[in-house]
C-alpha cells in the first residue's frame, strides 16, 4: 500500500519557522496567514495554531520573537494558551516576569484559571517567593478558583513553606473558600498538617465545611459522597489530625452529603470502626480497648 503523505499542519509550518527562520521572516509569515487576503476559516486555524505555538516560543526563551509578534497577535486577537503561562513561570525570574508581562498584555488575566481544574498562575509560581510577590503586586488573588473551588492558596497549604502560606493569608484574610483544611491535611508530614490547620484556624478559615458543597464546585462534584475534614481524618485513620479538629470545634456528628441531602456516615460512625471514642485521650497503640478521640 502506498504511503499517504499529508501536508504539514499550520502548527508545523509555524514551528519550523520559529526554529529555522529569522524573527523578521517569522513575523512576515504570521502576518500573511492572519491577513484579510486569506479565507476567514484559514485565519481561524492560524490563530489556533499560533495560540498553541506561544508555549514553544516562551519555553525556548525567544523573547525577542515574542516582542516582535506582540502587535500582530494583539491586533488579530490571537488567544493566549494556559500552557504558555505555565512555561513562563518555569523560566528564571527576570525572563518569567518579562514573558508574563507580554502574555498579560495579550489578554491573559492574572486571575484567570489555567484550565478547568487548575487555579490561576499564582498556583504554579509558589516555588519562587519573588515571583509570588511580583504576581501579588500585579493583582493576583490567592483565592481565585478554577471551575471547582481550588485556589492558589489551596495548593500552598498542601505543599508550600509556612512563611509563604502566611504571606498569602495576609492577602486572603476575609475569604472562606478553597477548602483549605482539606488540602492542609494532605501535607506529607502529619505534624505539619496539624500545625497548618491551627494556622488556618487563627485566620478564621472554616474547619468543618462539607467538601465541594459550595455553589461553584457542586455543579461538578455534587453527585459524589462528600464529608468534612474530620470525616476524612477519621476515614484515613489520622487520629492526630482528628484530635486537632475536634479541639478546634469540628462536629463529629456532621454527616456526609450527596447533592443537597445528608446521607451519612458521620465522623463518629467512622471513628467507631477504628475503636475510637470522642472523650478523653487516645490510648496506646497496643491497647485493644477503645481509643478515645
Amino acid at each position: 500500500m502506498d504511503t499517504v503523505i499529508l501536508p504539514p499542519s499550520l502548527y508545523d509550518v509555524f514551528l519550523e519557522a520559529i526554529q529555522f527562520d529569522t524573527p523578521e521572516e517569522v513575523l512576515q509569515r504570521v502576518t500573511y496567514h492572519l491577513s484579510p487576503e486569506v479565507p476567514p476559516k484559514h485565519s481561524i486555524k492560524a490563530k489556533r495554531a499560533l495560540s498553541h505555538l506561544l508555549s514553544e516560543i516562551v519555553r525556548s526563551r525567544k523573547h525577542d520573537l515574542l516582542e516582535l509578534l506582540f502587535h500582530a497577535f494583539l491586533e488579530n486577537n490571537v488567544p493566549v494558551d494556559g500552557k504558555a503561562v505555565k512555561e513562563a513561570v518555569a523560566l528564571p525570574l527576570q525572563s518569567a516576569t518579562a514573558s508574563l508581562t507580554i502574555l498579560f498584555e495579550l489578554g491573559w488575566g492574572v486571575n484567570q484559571a489555567l484550565s478547568n481544574t487548575e487555579p490561576p498562575v499564582l498556583s504554579v509560581a509558589l516555588h519562587d517567593v519573588w515571583l509570588v510577590n511580583w504576581l501579588l503586586e500585579k493583582g493576583a488573588d490567592p483565592n481565585a478558583a478554577c471551575d471547582i473551588d481550588y485556589t492558589p492558596l489551596s495548593v500552598a497549604v498542601r505543599t508550600s513553606p509556612f512563611s509563604l502560606v502566611r504571606l498569602l493569608l495576609q492577602h486572603a484574610q476575609h475569604s472562606h473558600n478553597g477548602h483549605l483544611v482539606y488540602y492542609a491535611m494532605q501535607r506529607a508530614d502529619m505534624n505539619e498538617s496539624t500545625r497548618m490547620i491551627r494556622l488556618l484556624h487563627e485566620y478564621h478559615k472554616p474547619i468543618d465545611e462539607i467538601l465541594y458543597q459550595d455553589a461553584r464546585s457542586s455543579r461538578f462534584r455534587a453527585q459524589f459522597l462528600r464529608g468534612t475534614p474530620l470525616y476524612y481524618a477519621c476515614s484515613n485513620g489520622e487520629l492526630q489530625i482528628a484530635l486537632t479538629l475536634l479541639e478546634l470545634g469540628a462536629n463529629p456528628d456532621k454527616a456526609c452529603m450527596r447533592y443537597d441531602q445528608s446521607v451519612g456516615p458521620t465522623p463518629r460512625d467512622i471513628a467507631i470502626h477504628h475503636g475510637w471514642a470522642f472523650t478523653g485521650q487516645p490510648q496506646s497503640k497496643g491497647d485493644h480497648s477503645e481509643k478515645d478521640c
